[in-house]
């Protein structure tokens, strides 16, 4: 994945900065250009330690060492400029006048460290990243009513007085939130909706009165406990919401890993221990609510992304790759071919081979409703949920780049198609 790998890079180049000189204090004070390595005094103070420049090759060359990958000169060079771009690198060129070829030298900013001090404090960037698709797809859906478990049926009072026992609870813990009879074409039945206030625990007792054939006369209760365990996560959603098929190459014990860094990092809560497992769920309800907000953003770029390669061009390898992180190869294969099979239909633009013909009207909708309407939203996000960003600040822009990447917000920014 496109942006595991970048990721990786990065956190490499801060490690690269951050740790590799921290005990070479004898040979910062030489002031020496030395193997790729750079002292610049004036700038660079970091208490009684001065901060090391990097050459290009040098720095490529500890990044690779530390990852023990190789790492083309496209893709690190693209991610240095990056950083470079972001602040969280300065370029510098050698400004000894001795020199007639004068090298560049990288210094990592204030800015950068304070981020790289951030990261330190979380765990590998592609095992989070797994932790946070799970918390972005349930934080979004945990209140849908279509959610299913597995036995949330209870047959007779035995099972009721069972269920009572495993959760430690009587009837007298619940209250009544509504009492009423249900008509539904030629069945009545009469359903009685409890809940218990600590736990937000839900208990319906329902009593077939007619038309239920076999079930007349019988009296059934139906359970939904606050939260999820991972084994319902794994096995008992069927949403087709992106990221959902991550389930599909995870094991069980994987899920219970990803959450309990979510717990350690506080991002979730335990709501409650049932029949052995564990049951989670978000720290707050704004964190909830701002997730949901995030999908809001991705159903936007992807409408706009569609536009785009059924009415102009096909997608690029960066897009085809961001649409299988959402959605895996084989969803997004299908999607992007019937993309494709809309923009075959289209007219070629004689002025260019990628491009087709394009009305003035679907130009204008990409890029007023398209491009406008994701500057909107990142915006309505950024100022609404800013308190939960300040709080959350890593987990959300993890997920902030994954449902609205760099090459779109390019995109956006430079009003091109």
């Amino acid at each position: 994945m496109t942006l595991i790998y970048d990721q990786k890079i990065l956190t490499a180049i801060d490690t690269a900065f951050n740790s590799v000189f921290i005990s070479n204090e004898h040979n910062q004070r030489k002031h020496l250009l030395n193997d790729g390595y750079y002292k610049i005094v004036e700038t660079s103070q970091r208490g009684s330690f001065c901060a090391w420049c990097l050459t290009y090759s040098r720095l490529r060359g500890i990044v690779t060492g530390i990852l023990g990958i190789k790492i083309s000169h496209r893709d690190f060079r693209r991610l240095v400029d990056k950083m470079v771009k972001n602040r969280d690198l300065q370029r510098r060129e050698d400004t000894n006048p001795k020199r007639n070829l004068k090298p560049v030298y990288y210094l990592q900013t204030d800015q950068g460290r304070r981020s790289s001090r951030l990261k330190i404090q979380h765990l590998a960037i592609d095992e989070r990243e797994k932790a946070y698709q799970l918390l972005f797809l349930y934080g979004a859906i945990r209140q849908a009513s279509f959610l299913s478990y597995e036995r949330d049926l209870l047959e007779n009072e035995q099972e009721l007085q069972q269920f009572l026992a495993d959760i430690h609870l009587s009837r007298d813990d619940f209250k009544v939130e509504s009492d009423g009879i249900y008509l539904d074409k030629k069945r009545k039945s009469h359903i009685i909706e409890m809940i218990e206030p600590i736990h937000q625990i839900k208990l319906d007792r329902i009593e077939y009165l007619e038309g239920y054939r076999k079930l007349e006369g019988q009296c059934h209760y139906r359970y939904r406990l606050p939260g999820i365990s991972a084994r319902e996560f794994l096995h008992k959603m069927g949403l087709s919401l992106a990221l959902e098929y991550i389930k599909e190459s995870i094991s069980l014990a994987d899920v219970e890993e990803y959450l309990n860094l979510l717990l350690k990092e506080n991002l979730i809560r335990t709501v409650m221990i049932f029949r052995g497992e564990l049951r989670i769920d978000v720290i707050d309800e704004s964190v909830r609510i701002a997730l949901r907000s995030c999908w809001s953003i991705l159903r936007h770029a992807i409408r706009t992304m569609k536009l785009i390669w059924t009415n102009a061009r096909s997608p690029t390898i960066q897009e085809r790759e961001w649409v299988e992180m959402l959605w895996g190869k084989q969803v997004a294969t299908i999607f992007l071919n019937e993309c494709y099979e809309t923009l075959r239909n289209q007219e070629k633009d004689k002025n260019t081979k990628i491009y087709r013909k394009m009305s003035e009207e679907v130009a204008c909708t990409i890029k007023e409703w398209g491009y406008g309407g994701l500057v909107k939203i990142y915006m309505k996000i950024n100022t609404q949920y800013a308190s939960v960003i300040e709080q959350y600040p890593i987990p959300l822009e993890i997920l902030m780049r994954m449902i609205y990447p760099e090459f779109l917000r390019n995109l956006v920014a430079e009003k091109v198609i």
